[in-house]
């Protein structure tokens, strides 16, 4: 009820005060019916206010107000707030719910020539007229996709929250894991069997990071909003430091992050290749240096040492 009054307040200050801007001057509806239909609501704007504080019984005029007020939102800024653009959309669809209420029979038999673009062949009876549920349905329509893109507004905001969050999780894993290994070399010598969910556990935040980061690009792309073009870009990790030291820069509208999942199956391969090696170095030990063996051709696991196992079965 708040937000009602708020937008309500709004709607009525803005035709108070085009009214008041231009003392006493007197705007003719069927005078300014033809710069609204050609979409010039530039220069109709303001006198279609003026003729609102006039008049407050006539649906066409709101109808378009809400046109007017609609076409703004391509050039609102949803960042780093929606109030604005979500203060639009309210005063929009109180003005197409305004004209929905107004409509009837008997509008549209006195002002059929603001209706025409409903003038359809009804298929039962091959005549053309005006159907006022083709009215309502099409205003109604309107106020539904408005409805719509509040909620993806809202929703974005929502999924840019969740992937900072995720991220500050990440981050907290790197910090645990790199505390805990000083360098590469010894995060690949000390990684035991009990530490190889290390790599399941992050890949499975990092996932949900990338999915939510894509959600939210495909969520303002909707919007078909020209300010607003979301680009994502991965950063290549290249040795323990920069993995101690990543972060991710994100704002509305460009997203770069660290390719943890990249870097952690590189890391992966290398240890099963080392195991291999080790399996290897074991089994020449054990039937003589003439015997090669290939790592893709161990096919009993319990023959090689339990990590070396464990990693060649991941």
């Amino acid at each position: 009820m708040v937000n009602k009054l708020k937008y309500l307040i709004f709607f009525t200050s803005l035709i108070f005060t085009a009214a008041t801007s231009i003392a006493q001057k007197k705007v003719k509806y069927k005078n300014l019916f033809p710069l609204l239909q050609s979409l010039d609501y530039k220069n109709a704007e303001s006198d279609l206010l003026i003729y609102l504080s006039d008049t407050k019984d006539e649906p066409n005029p709101y109808y378009y107000y809400g046109e007017i007020v609609s076409a703004k939102l391509d050039s609102t800024e949803i960042f780093p707030t929606p109030t604005a653009y979500d203060s639009l959309i309210d005063v929009a669809i109180e003005a197409y719910k305004k004209a929905i209420s107004l409509i009837d029979d008997k509008e549209v038999r006195k002002n059929d020539e603001f209706y025409m673009a409903y003038n359809r062949r009804d298929l039962r009876t091959g005549k053309f007229g005006i159907k006022i549920s083709d009215v309502h349905l099409d205003y109604e329509n309107k106020v539904i996709a408005l409805q719509k893109k509040k909620s993806s507004v809202a929703k974005l905001y929502t999924l840019k929250k969740e992937a900072d969050g995720t991220f500050a999780t990440l981050l907290k894993e790197v910090t645990r894991i790199s505390d805990k290994f000083p360098d590469e070399k010894s995060f690949m010598l000390r990684t035991g069997k009990e530490q190889l969910y290390i790599f399941d556990q992050f890949n499975e935040v990092a996932n949900t990071y990338e999915e939510t980061v894509i959600a939210y690009k495909e969520q303002l792309n909707s919007l078909n909003h020209p300010f607003y073009n979301v680009t994502i870009q991965k950063q290549q990790i290249t040795s323990w430091n920069g993995f101690k030291t990543s972060d991710h820069s994100s704002n509305y509208v460009a997203i770069a992050y660290p390719d943890y999942k990249q870097y952690f199956a590189n890391l992966h391969e290398q240890i099963i290749l080392s195991r291999c090696r080790l399996f290897q170095a074991t089994m020449k030990v054990s039937f003589g240096q003439g015997r090669r063996l290939a790592c893709h051709a161990i096919l009993f696991s319990h023959d090689a040492p339990e990590i070396a196992a464990e990693l060649l079965n991941s």
